[in-house]
Protein backbone atom coordinates (compact mmCIF):
# COMPACT_ATOMS: atom_id res chain seq x y z
CA UNK A 1 0.00 0.00 0.00
CA UNK A 2 2.86 2.39 0.40
CA UNK A 3 5.62 3.60 3.01
CA UNK A 4 4.85 2.81 6.88
CA UNK A 5 1.34 3.30 6.29
CA UNK A 6 -0.23 4.62 9.67
CA UNK A 7 -3.76 4.99 9.11
CA UNK A 8 -6.54 3.08 6.66
CA UNK A 9 -10.25 3.78 5.91
CA UNK A 10 -12.56 1.61 3.41
CA UNK A 11 -14.79 3.35 1.27
CA UNK A 12 -18.61 3.12 2.17
CA UNK A 13 -18.87 1.33 -1.55
CA UNK A 14 -16.11 -0.90 -0.66
CA UNK A 15 -14.33 -0.04 -3.94
CA UNK A 16 -11.68 2.26 -2.45
CA UNK A 17 -9.25 2.42 0.50
CA UNK A 18 -7.77 5.14 1.34
CA UNK A 19 -4.22 5.32 3.17
CA UNK A 20 -2.29 7.67 5.63
CA UNK A 21 1.71 7.25 5.62
CA UNK A 22 4.39 8.06 7.86
CA UNK A 23 5.73 10.35 5.17
CA UNK A 24 3.14 12.81 5.05
CA UNK A 25 1.27 11.72 2.22
CA UNK A 26 -2.09 9.94 1.31
CA UNK A 27 -3.34 7.32 -1.02
CA UNK A 28 -6.50 6.27 -2.84
CA UNK A 29 -6.68 2.49 -3.63
CA UNK A 30 -9.09 0.62 -6.28
CA UNK A 31 -9.49 -2.18 -3.98
CA UNK A 32 -10.16 -4.88 -7.39
CA UNK A 33 -7.00 -3.63 -9.35
CA UNK A 34 -4.72 -2.63 -6.56
CA UNK A 35 -3.74 0.28 -8.15
CA UNK A 36 -3.96 3.88 -6.64
CA UNK A 37 -6.22 6.26 -7.91
CA UNK A 38 -5.18 9.66 -9.04
CA UNK A 39 -1.89 10.91 -7.77
CA UNK A 40 0.06 10.26 -4.42
CA UNK A 41 -1.71 13.09 -1.88
CA UNK A 42 1.23 15.12 -0.56
CA UNK A 43 -0.49 16.14 2.58
CA UNK A 44 1.98 19.11 3.84
CA UNK A 45 1.05 16.96 7.47
CA UNK A 46 4.89 15.58 8.69
CA UNK A 47 2.78 12.05 8.65
CA UNK A 48 -0.64 10.85 8.01
CA UNK A 49 -1.74 10.07 11.91
CA UNK A 50 -6.20 9.43 10.71
CA UNK A 51 -8.06 9.34 7.12
CA UNK A 52 -11.12 9.12 6.45
CA UNK A 53 -13.71 9.03 3.59
CA UNK A 54 -16.75 11.49 4.22
CA UNK A 55 -20.00 9.65 3.49
CA UNK A 56 -21.15 10.75 0.12
CA UNK A 57 -17.43 9.70 -0.72
CA UNK A 58 -17.31 13.29 -1.81
CA UNK A 59 -14.32 14.61 0.44
CA UNK A 60 -11.65 12.55 2.15
CA UNK A 61 -9.97 13.95 5.20
CA UNK A 62 -6.56 13.27 6.70
CA UNK A 63 -4.82 14.10 10.29
CA UNK A 64 -2.06 14.84 11.84
CA UNK A 65 0.82 16.75 13.36
CA UNK A 66 1.12 20.15 11.62
CA UNK A 67 4.46 21.29 9.77
CA UNK A 68 4.75 24.93 10.64
CA UNK A 69 1.85 26.81 10.04
CA UNK A 70 -0.11 24.05 8.00
CA UNK A 71 -3.43 22.91 9.37
CA UNK A 72 -3.54 19.29 11.20
CA UNK A 73 -7.24 18.68 9.29
CA UNK A 74 -7.46 19.25 5.45
CA UNK A 75 -10.21 18.10 3.34
CA UNK A 76 -9.98 17.32 0.02
CA UNK A 77 -11.93 16.62 -3.47
CA UNK A 78 -12.03 13.00 -3.60
CA UNK A 79 -12.12 12.39 -7.01
CA UNK A 80 -9.46 15.59 -8.06
CA UNK A 81 -7.26 15.52 -4.49
CA UNK A 82 -7.82 19.64 -4.60
CA UNK A 83 -7.52 20.89 -1.16
CA UNK A 84 -11.58 22.08 -0.39
CA UNK A 85 -10.81 22.92 3.64
CA UNK A 86 -8.70 22.59 6.33
CA UNK A 87 -8.89 23.05 10.12
CA UNK A 88 -6.66 25.72 11.96
CA UNK A 89 -6.04 24.57 15.39
CA UNK A 90 -4.60 27.17 17.57
CA UNK A 91 -2.46 26.90 21.00
CA UNK A 92 -1.10 23.67 22.13
CA UNK A 93 -3.28 21.06 21.09
CA UNK A 94 -0.86 18.14 19.77
CA UNK A 95 -1.87 16.40 16.60
CA UNK A 96 -5.21 14.52 15.14
CA UNK A 97 -5.11 11.03 16.02
CA UNK A 98 -8.67 10.22 14.65
CA UNK A 99 -11.13 10.90 12.35
CA UNK A 100 -15.03 9.92 11.77
CA UNK A 101 -18.22 11.19 10.39
CA UNK A 102 -21.85 11.13 11.33
CA UNK A 103 -24.02 9.63 9.32
CA UNK A 104 -25.60 12.32 7.58
CA UNK A 105 -21.83 13.97 6.52
CA UNK A 106 -22.31 17.43 8.34
CA UNK A 107 -20.06 16.71 11.13
CA UNK A 108 -16.83 15.48 11.44
CA UNK A 109 -15.33 14.51 14.66
CA UNK A 110 -11.89 14.62 15.30
CA UNK A 111 -9.63 13.34 18.54
CA UNK A 112 -6.47 15.35 19.62
CA UNK A 113 -4.00 14.37 22.17
CA UNK A 114 -6.32 16.70 24.68
CA UNK A 115 -9.53 17.01 23.31
CA UNK A 116 -12.51 15.43 20.93
CA UNK A 117 -14.13 17.97 18.90
CA UNK A 118 -17.13 17.92 16.54
CA UNK A 119 -17.23 20.75 13.85
CA UNK A 120 -19.89 21.21 11.60
CA UNK A 121 -18.96 20.93 8.15
CA UNK A 122 -22.67 21.97 6.52
CA UNK A 123 -22.08 25.05 8.32
CA UNK A 124 -19.80 26.46 5.34
CA UNK A 125 -17.59 28.98 5.28
CA UNK A 126 -16.98 29.00 9.24
CA UNK A 127 -18.67 25.96 10.20
CA UNK A 128 -19.15 25.04 14.25
CA UNK A 129 -17.24 23.17 16.62
CA UNK A 130 -18.10 21.51 19.82
CA UNK A 131 -15.56 19.92 21.73
CA UNK A 132 -14.91 18.62 25.26
CA UNK A 133 -11.98 20.89 26.17
CA UNK A 134 -11.89 24.45 25.27
CA UNK A 135 -9.33 25.83 22.24
CA UNK A 136 -9.53 28.17 19.03
CA UNK A 137 -9.75 26.58 15.84
CA UNK A 138 -10.52 28.58 12.49
CA UNK A 139 -11.99 26.45 9.73
CA UNK A 140 -10.97 27.82 6.30
CA UNK A 141 -12.94 27.00 2.79
CA UNK A 142 -10.04 26.75 0.08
Amino acid sequence: MGRQNLSVCWSQNGRRVLSGSIDGTARQWDVKKGDTILKLIETGQACVWAVIYSPDMNMVVTGGPSTGPESSIKIRNTNTGKLVGLVTLKGDVGEVHCLAWTNDGKTLISVLFICLCHWNISESPHPRRRMVRQYSAIVEPR
